[in-house]
């Protein structure tokens, strides 16, 4: 074995430093490591009204509990029960259940109040949007019928919406109702008396009816349309919870769930809202709202201002007639957060 001389030991030692000079490297920079953590927090209010004066009672529900959140608009006799039951059991019982479980519970609870025997005085039906907000900001949605969802990113565009089109001119949901009954009743009518298809059959094809309709339910110039059942009875969606007597004509109570994955930085600004809103208001003019410096992060006044301005272009366009309103405002603020190792 060669023996070290110790007459060499500075050569010795320059050569374990320069040896070891990549692992100090290495050590010294994991010291100064940075990792980029988000933190989300999560701010929100809701408002409501009953609309034009020909309404006698305020059939919309919503329900705000911490970061679970549900917009129900009722209709038919029953409705405002239906609506309230719905997000009573999604105050309850949210947390705990998937989507699935939870509407098949609000199916259960609105089945026992509604008698189908009379289902245009003690029938009825809602809308059901509910919306999750997970830790790491992911939003999960799941709705039946037109209570739209939407977040508003950026102060340049008009969003993006989180809720399927469950409207009677949607061409899946015809086709949908087709493959499980057979034919699919999804009519445009002017009166009791006058019909005309939504959809027609071209050249082996099912495209909207180039007549079109005749009347537009919203801002956006869509049409009115109905799904219409044997005994005569319409409904102007294809999924709603309850509306016991359209399962018939295909309207089902499953829901379209829909998910975002969380924002990578700044405040995320959603709109839940019943149709009073979204057919009275383009989407350009509630991001306008909820993006306004003024409003941004402060959900109590962006609500207050989306409530008043759908109110008053609900009056001008739709009269005593303007529809129950409700609005939720949530602003996700995503707030990245340096940890050093």
């Amino acid at each position: 074995m060669q023996k070290l001389n110790p007459l060499d030991a500075p050569a010795n030692c320059a050569v374990l430093f320069v040896f070891l000079i990549p692992f100090f490297s290495f050590f010294s920079f994991l010291s100064f490591l940075s990792f980029q953590m988000s933190s989300f927090s999560v701010t929100s209010a809701g408002r409501t009204s009953i609309g034009g004066f020909r309404n006698t009672e305020n059939q919309d529900a919503h329900v705000i509990s911490d970061r679970i959140f549900c917009v129900a608009d009722g209709h038919g006799g029953r409705g405002k029960a239906v609506a309230e039951i719905v997000c009573a059991t999604v105050a309850a019982r949210a947390d705990t259940l998937g989507f699935s479980e939870l509407f098949g519970a609000v199916d259960t609870a609105v089945e026992a109040i509604i008698d189908t025997s009379a289902p245009f005085k003690n029938g009825g039906g809602t809308t059901a949007s509910v919306l999750k907000i997970d830790a790491d900001g992911t939003c999960r949605v799941a709705h039946v019928g037109d209570s739209e969802v939407r977040i508003f990113d950026r102060d340049d565009t008009d969003g993006e919406t989180l809720t399927l089109d469950h409207s009677v001119t949607n061409l899946a949901e015809f086709h949908r109702v087709r493959a499980s009954h057979g034919e699919a009743n999804f009519l445009f009518q002017n009166g009791p008396y006058t019909n005309r298809p939504v959809f027609v059959l071209t050249e082996g094809e099912w495209s909207m009816n180039p007549l079109g309709g005749f009347s537009y339910c919203n801002v956006r110039s869509e049409w009115s349309a109905y799904v219409v059942s044997a005994d005569k009875s319409k409904l102007a969606m294809t999924r709603a919870i309850g509306d016991l007597h359209m399962r018939s004509a295909g309207v089902i109570s499953t829901p379209d769930v829909v998910t975002a994955a969380p924002h990578e930085a700044g405040t995320r600004a959603i709109v839940m809202a019943s149709d009073g809103l979204w057919d009275a208001m383009e989407y350009s003019e509630v991001r306008a709202i909820v993006r306004d410096p003024e409003c941004l992060g402060n959900a109590e006044v962006a609500a207050e201002r989306l409530l008043d301005a759908a109110l008053v272009k609900g009056g001008r366009l739709f009269g005593v007639s303007m529809d129950n309103v409700t609005v939720i405002v949530i602003y996700v603020t995503n707030t990245p957060q340096s940890t050093t190792v």
